[in-house]
């Protein structure tokens, strides 16, 4: 910052931000592809993870060498 008036390495730091910030936006445009897709066909998952079929898990008679 003290030093913008200055040639050389400012250039390579406005590079950098440049590059960081379309990062970032090509970053957040995937996160609403994704979101758009979700609810557009229903497959998201609703309060995160869906946890409500470990219930219906059995082990097998013979688990654990019985």
């Amino acid at each position: 910052m003290w030093s913008l008036d200055e040639g050389g390495e400012n250039q390579a730091g406005k590079n950098h931000m440049i590059w960081g910030i379309a990062g970032m936006l090509v970053m957040v445009s995937v996160w609403g592809i994704i979101g758009l897709i979700e609810n557009t066909f229903g497959i998201g998952r609703v309060g995160g993870t869906d946890v409500s079929r470990l219930q219906d898990i059995t082990a097998p008679a013979n688990f654990g060498g019985q």
